[in-house]
């Protein structure tokens, strides 16, 4: 938003300014950094935890440190409860530790597109 002023001094002087005003969102959401898919129940998928200005996650994907897609979701509506994503397996296999990327994509109520990326470590 840009904003105007002008004043009008005791003097009869006119002077003018400007300035553009960015306000920020916050968008509210949690992505954990680390999970431990053991099969104990506790931290076993990844979890999205989405704020209530959120409508979807548009796209979720993980990917390995050369590049291949692990796990992959799209238009997962926001139910108010955390979202269970990958859970540390690739074609059925427990993949070792180590550091995954991720990249997420929401829709908020609104229809703006935010778009975020991040680091995930899998722990046995």
């Amino acid at each position: 938003t840009k904003y105007f002023v002008e004043v009008l001094t005791n003097s009869g002087c006119f002077y003018f300014a400007d300035i553009i005003v960015n306000v920020k969102k916050e968008v509210r959401f949690f992505v954990p950094n680390v999970f431990s898919p053991n099969d104990d129940g506790i931290n076993d998928y990844v979890e999205l935890n989405l704020g209530s200005d959120i409508s979807k996650v548009r796209k979720f994907q993980i990917y390995d440190r050369w590049g291949e897609q692990l796990f992959s979701g799209s238009n997962i509506a926001n139910s108010g409860n955390s979202i269970k994503t990958w859970n540390g397996k690739l074609r059925g296999k427990k993949m070792n530790p180590g550091v995954f990327l991720y990249f997420l994509e929401l829709e908020m109520l609104d229809g703006s597109v935010e778009i975020f990326s991040g680091e995930i470590t899998l722990v046995n």
